[in-house]
């Protein structure tokens, strides 16, 4: 890097050249070690990866995934990757595409709380694709799931606002580069390597929010492209190809192309003694984060207090964020289950109509009561329910009975899955079509990952006949 460089409000000289964002990343990725993550690290990535495992079971209903799988090519001589769910191998670009089209399509995707994006979707995918052609052990795909996680987070951070996430997709924009960071250590590239592919990756930064607001298709396949561009980046810096280490934080690079250069520090602050990986969540509803807080209290409200055929109106109060968030002020008519998936309105109609979160809610997003008592819903803006914590997503529901009578609760937060809770989620959504016994059987392989020897051997479970 000859020359002058600006740098946020930093100048550096060529003849005292500090070390790049990505140079800082990719030092970290290529030396983190099983053996220096915390137990609760090591426990938390065991439980995103079930909960991405499971949403890769869609491959046997969803149109997008179907559509994804019959897109490449399958049990050819490169296929060494698993296509979850079925009898299918791949090559591992096209195996991370797959998986991680299915797995977005389910939007229950785990997501990282301070920016509501979705890690574990885009950057599982890449590292297990990758660490089956390897046959890694199991302590290695950790290792490769934390580089993912770890340096996504913390891009996230660095990059996304409620105004930027009005257009752009955030887990498009940093997935290639978390995805990257996971597929070069699995791949076992030394830093300059991993700088070219992370480089490489942010180059591909993409997705747009249009589809929320159109009831459109295209948002797993902003999962898909991340993880698959990802892994093919690594591909290339493991060839070769060299790309800019500024990528991130330079002039030309991705931070000052979105306004937020002054941020850059973001990247690299206390990597490896502050793991973002714990602030992830697993969302219960298959919807918008944004819709977590106000389902979860509907079903409080509707175990509790209400009786259905009382309610005449309801009013949901949420986040600046949550309101403003594409697709969530959404009153109907629903076009699609992604409309249902995005609006607040349908999923405390439909929650408060069947007195619980049920996945299948979702599913019949043209029901005419549900639909109606969404029409009958209004969203508001309450700004205190952030107060406590800038990144806290709750929620305040006041519904108004037929007597006149109103009937009002809050909550603060989201409360996260827990592990149980996940692998409760995994069993059920994958028991149809491999059966109760591999999948337990799989549980226990994730239960001792570090200690499994063979990742190829591990997936074996998930395959069907």
């Amino acid at each position: 890097m000859d020359g002058t460089e600006t740098r946020g409000a930093v100048v550096t000289v060529s003849a005292a050249r500090i070390e790049t964002a990505l140079e800082g990343m990719a030092r970290y990725a290529t030396s983190l070690s099983l053996r220096d993550l915390p137990p609760e690290v090591i426990s938390k990535v065991k439980t995103c990866f079930l909960d991405a495992m499971s949403g890769c079971f869609a491959i046997r209903h969803d149109a997008r995934a179907r559509a994804a799988l019959q897109s490449v090519s399958l049990d050819q001589s490169d296929a060494c990757a698993t296509v979850v769910g079925t009898a299918h191998r791949a090559a591992p670009t096209d195996a991370a595409f797959v998986n991680a089209v299915a797995t977005g399509s389910t939007d229950r995707s785990d997501t990282h709380i301070a920016t509501a994006t979705h890690p574990g979707i885009v950057v599982i995918p890449a590292a297990l694709a990758v660490a089956e052609k390897r046959n890694m052990s199991g302590a290695g795909l950790i290792e490769a799931m934390v580089a993912g996680y770890e340096t996504m987070c913390r891009l996230a951070s660095s990059l996304i606002t409620p105004e930027l996430v009005t257009v752009f997709r955030s887990s498009g924009l940093t997935g290639p580069v978390g995805a990257a960071f996971a597929a070069a250590r699995a791949m076992g590239l030394p830093q300059p390597e991993m700088v070219s592919a992370a480089s490489l990756a942010a180059q591909t930064s993409a997705g747009l929010n249009a589809w929320a607001y159109a009831g459109t298709d295209e948002h797993p396949f902003h999962i898909g492209f991340a993880s698959r561009n990802g892994v093919v980046a690594a591909t290339l810096a493991a060839h070769g190809v060299t790309a800019a280490p500024t990528a991130l934080d330079g002039r030309g690079g991705l931070l000052s192309g979105y306004g937020a250069q002054e941020k850059c520090r973001l990247l690299t602050d206390e990597l490896g003694a502050r793991f973002d990986t714990l602030g992830v969540a697993h969302k219960p509803a298959p919807a918008c984060y944004f819709a977590q807080s106000p389902a979860q209290l509907a079903a409080r409200m509707a175990r509790e207090t209400i009786a259905t055929a009382d309610i005449h109106s309801v009013e949901i109060f949420v986040s600046d964020a949550a309101a403003q968030f594409p697709g969530c002020d959404n009153r109907g008519p629903m076009r699609s289950r992604q409309d249902a998936a995005m609006s607040i309105q349908f999923c405390v109609a439909s929650v408060l109509l069947n007195g619980a979160i049920d996945e299948r809610s979702w599913g019949e997003f043209n029901d005419a009561t549900v639909n109606e008592l969404a029409a009958r819903s209004r969203l508001g803006v309450d700004a205190g329910l952030s107060r406590t914590s800038p990144h806290a997503q709750g929620a305040r529901i006041v519904v108004k009975l037929n007597s006149g009578q109103t009937i009002e609760s809050r909550q603060d937060d989201v409360r996260s899955m827990t592990h149980d809770e996940v692998v409760g989620r995994f069993l059920a959504a994958g028991d149809p079509f491999v059966g109760s016994a591999r999948l337990s059987e799989f549980v226990g392989i994730v239960e001792r990952l570090e200690k499994v020897a063979s990742v190829r051997d591990a997936m074996r479970p998930l395959a069907t006949a």
